[in-house]
């Protein structure tokens, strides 16, 4: 996967928070389990439109999505 082709269109359709930078790709790398994986980048919606975009774009591109809520 092309870390910065996959940033690039987010921000083309994405309103909300968009972070590929290192510290928050490490900050979400790990949860309450002693497992550990570094995701591609972190975005934070603002509304149900940005959740409906990102899922399809991501179905469409073959780019697995986690869900996180409090963690």
């Amino acid at each position: 996967m092309d870390l910065r082709r996959l940033q690039d269109d987010l921000h083309g359709f994405f309103n909300g928070e968009i972070l590929f930078d290192d510290v928050h790709r490490r900050l979400y790398s790990t949860d309450a389990s002693i497992f550990q994986v570094k995701p591609a980048g972190v975005v934070m919606p603002i509304d149900e439109d940005d959740v409906c975009k990102l899922v399809r774009y991501a179905q469409e591109n073959g780019v697995p999505l986690i869900a996180r809520g409090a963690g």
